[in-house]
């Protein structure tokens, strides 16, 4: 990462980790997704098969359960936990406009393009209820920045990590 686009994640990371422990921006949604999957996962298949929250299937949920799982029932695991595929998405989306376009142009490219997509009153909204309708942003930023690095390197690898994002995308 460069210095402009290393600051601009930063701050979208910071920002959402400074206000995640907020109980104020605690979304009622997040709380009855978290709820099914963490009552799925004792099923034998996990629920993988099984549906959640409004007939949605219950692996769409697993991501963003993780934090819980692993730090608790807390305000800031419920929240960091629908911002893990943001924080995944922008890395991703940066480190492939940067590894595209190696000069000065291409940090620019990456700054304009994390800024324009949250550049609007639903984004500044999505971003502070943590709420689950941030996925689709999220995953276009990982399908990008994977598909971009895969342009570079020519790794099958990748282009399956942006194949993940594009189906998941799908649910």
């Amino acid at each position: 990462f460069r210095p402009l686009s290393a600051l601009v994640v930063f701050i979208l990371i910071g920002g959402s980790l400074f206000i995640a422990g907020d109980s104020r921006f605690i979304q009622h949604e997040n709380t009855q997704q978290l709820s099914c999957v963490l009552s799925k996962l004792s099923e034998p298949d996990l629920g993988f098969f099984s549906s959640c929250f409004l007939g949605y299937p219950t692996r769409g949920y697993y991501v963003s359960a993780t934090p819980t799982l692993i730090l608790g029932r807390t305000p800031f695991a419920l929240n960091v936990g629908q911002h893990l595929l943001f924080y995944g998405g922008i890395l991703a989306f940066a480190a492939g406009v940067l590894r595209t376009i190696p000069s000065r142009k291409g940090e620019l490219y990456a700054v304009f393009g994390l800024i324009a997509g949250m550049a609007s009153t639903h984004f500044s909204y999505l971003f502070i209820s943590f709420e689950q309708s941030f996925t689709p942003l999220s995953l276009s930023f990982l399908f990008t920045g994977f598909f971009l690095l895969y342009l570079v390197s020519s790794r099958v690898f990748l282009l399956s990590l942006a194949s993940c994002a594009d189906i998941m995308a799908a649910y």
